[in-house]
């Protein structure tokens, strides 16, 4: 019998000093934070947690600067990065009760839990991660068609504030458009016709109009033109 979540779980909060996190949570078990990928929020797990349910207690968060997770604390670039995302879900899952947890990452999310291993291994029982194109490598291998795919790259690595000007303009449009090209017109059958709404509304936050042009790869010119970037690479 095929396991269908027919609504969605509550979103709640929790407040840090520098942050607000937005999260769902939902089964039994060993504690599981699952982090998602650009440009979605936790809504993206919905569809595939009745299969972990049985077996894992999941902490579905929003990112932060993503969805209704805010980032509260002022400040530059430094507040988006994978390093800094990755401390404040820690304190978000310490302050939850878990020290130790499974970890799985998709797309950015993915790039979060890599990060997340690195800087805090003593809190990480196992990991999964997902779907993580390497930008500078897709970088070097350009060719027209690839790029004409990519195009919200490229628009979301030019210097601010243009990419946020223009998506706060079209927010909307702009991850409809991806949402549906990207999966072949099935994004919005998560759980019904209406529940494309929690990650439609999502992208309203200024903090990820902030976000999209400085976390996405901290500047596509860095990573592709630099003697620091090729380096980091290496």
């Amino acid at each position: 019998m095929q396991k269908v979540m027919t609504e969605l779980p509550e979103t709640r909060y929790i407040e840090l000093p520098e942050a607000s996190i937005a999260y769902s949570i939902s089964g039994k078990g060993w504690p599981l934070l699952l982090l998602h990928g650009f440009p979605e929020t936790h809504v993206a797990w919905f569809q595939i947690a009745p299969f972990l349910e049985d077996r894992f207690m999941l902490i579905m968060p929003d990112l932060p600067g993503y969805g209704d997770s805010i980032v509260t604390a002022s400040g530059g670039d430094d507040r988006y990065t994978k390093r800094n995302m990755a401390r404040l879900l820690v304190a978000f899952m310490e302050k939850l009760g878990y020290r130790q947890f499974s970890l799985a990452g998709h797309d950015r999310g993915a790039r979060v839990a890599f990060r997340l291993c690195l800087d805090f291994p003593h809190h990480v029982q196992k990991v999964a991660m997902l779907d993580i194109i390497p930008t500078a490598d897709i970088a070097d291998r350009l060719n027209f068609k690839l790029a004409s795919s990519l195009g919200n790259w490229w628009l979301m690595g030019q210097p601010s504030p243009l990419p946020e000007t223009l998506l706060a303009a079209s927010h909307e449009f702009y991850l409809e458009h991806i949402l549906h090209s990207w999966s072949g017109g099935k994004a919005f059958l998560i759980l019904s016709p209406g529940a494309n709404t929690p990650v439609v509304l999502g992208i309203r936050h200024q903090g990820v109009l902030f976000l999209l042009n400085t976390a996405w790869a901290i500047r596509l010119t860095w990573k592709m033109n630099s003697k620091a970037g090729r380096k980091a690479r290496k």
